[in-house]
């Protein structure tokens, strides 16, 4: 839904774990899917710079400050599975907690 709304949105997944070989799989279908693995550092900060938002519709954790430390807006659903650092996320100002829906969630992803 984001890529009909921005034709030039491309995903970066940073991380790994049990779906990473369905985000494979699903990368070889659509190219503006960027799967990278774990990254950690430098390396994770790169990536971080060449994002306009951080796209996490799971639950939340440390790696929200990583998106703050850089600037960047995060878009998550409202969870009561999130950790803590949820706490650190405010409507409207540093980020958006949507709802479930998925709609509303690539709706607020392409705000």
């Amino acid at each position: 839904m984001v890529r009909d709304s921005v034709k030039n949105f491309h995903l970066v997944i940073i991380g790994s774990g049990p779906e990473t070989k369905f985000i494979d799989q699903a990368a070889k279908a659509y190219p503006w899917l960027h799967p990278v693995g774990a990254r950690f550092g430098r390396e994770k900060a790169a990536y971080f710079k060449l994002a306009e938002v951080m796209m996490n519709p799971g639950l939340l954790g440390l790696h929200i400050l990583d998106a703050f430390s850089v600037g960047l807006p995060v878009v998550s659903i409202s969870n009561p599975r999130h950790g803590p650092e949820i706490a650190y996320l405010q409507n409207g100002v540093n980020g958006v907690l949507t709802g479930d829906s998925v709609k509303e969630y690539a709706g607020a992803v392409t705000r």
